[in-house]
């Protein structure tokens, strides 16, 4: 008996290793070869950016590779907020990303940059080609990609920006930052005077508001005081 049970073992032993062999060998098979990566969410972040930035090559073995380390290269893009990756079988990463959206452009050096909520630098733009105000300064910057901006008064120009909506961020064309305070421009030619405290987005969402009012009202105003958002000031045109 004890011949046979060892026997049996042995045949088993052999199968369970056969068939780890003919596993191993499936796995390793060019049909698990990755031949694309499919970007969900990105608008701008392609195939290209993602083999570039991680590494990866199109051709190496889809279980080769270790998603968790690809989606920690990826939140240091400058574009990604957050990243998850998965296997797609038999031959595709799906990488599904929230990019960074930008609020504004940055004027730096004769360069346009755009910029995040949270003043990091993401691209650098020929010229302004989305609907956002362009942010000016007092003083230089030298903006790096990936990196935060730093400027003392940026911070209260970016809360002012993320107040708004995309329609209210489309109907400015400047916001100005001094040492004395933030001063906006409409499209339409209103200087806005900001101040340089207070709740900014307060600020933003009453301004909207008020463009509201004068626009349906047809008021020719040149100059808005939101300094105390609560108690606006207006200047008619002269």
């Amino acid at each position: 008996m004890a011949q046979t049970f060892s026997g049996k073992g042995y045949s088993a032993a052999l199968g369970l290793f056969v068939a780890v062999l003919a596993l191993y060998a499936a796995f390793q098979s060019p049909l698990f070869q990755l031949q694309r990566i499919d970007v969900v969410g990105g608008q701008r972040l392609t195939e290209g950016d993602v083999l570039a930035w991680t590494g990866l090559s199109l051709g190496q073995n889809l279980f080769d590779l270790d998603t968790t380390a690809i989606e920690r290269a990826l939140l240091d893009h400058p574009l990604v907020a957050s990243a998850s990756v998965s296997r797609r079988l038999p031959a595709t990463l799906r990488v599904v990303v929230d990019e960074r959206q930008p609020v504004a452009y940055l004027s730096a050096g004769g360069e346009v940059w755009a910029i995040d909520g949270e003043a990091i630098a993401l691209f650098e733009s020929p010229t302004v080609t989305l609907p956002l105000p362009l942010i000016t300064l007092n003083e230089q910057v030298e903006p790096q990609v990936g990196a935060p901006v730093e400027h003392p008064r940026l911070h209260l120009a970016l809360a002012f920006a993320r107040g708004l909506s995309l329609k209210g961020l489309a109907n400015l064309s400047e916001v100005h930052v001094t040492g004395e305070g933030i001063v906006a421009y409409t499209r339409d030619g209103i200087s806005i005077s900001l101040g340089s405290d207070g709740e900014m987005g307060e600020k933003a969402r009453v301004l909207e508001g008020l463009l509201d009012q004068i626009q349906a009202r047809r008021l020719a105003v040149a100059h808005i005081d939101l300094r105390h958002p609560k108690s606006p000031v207006f200047r008619d045109k002269r």
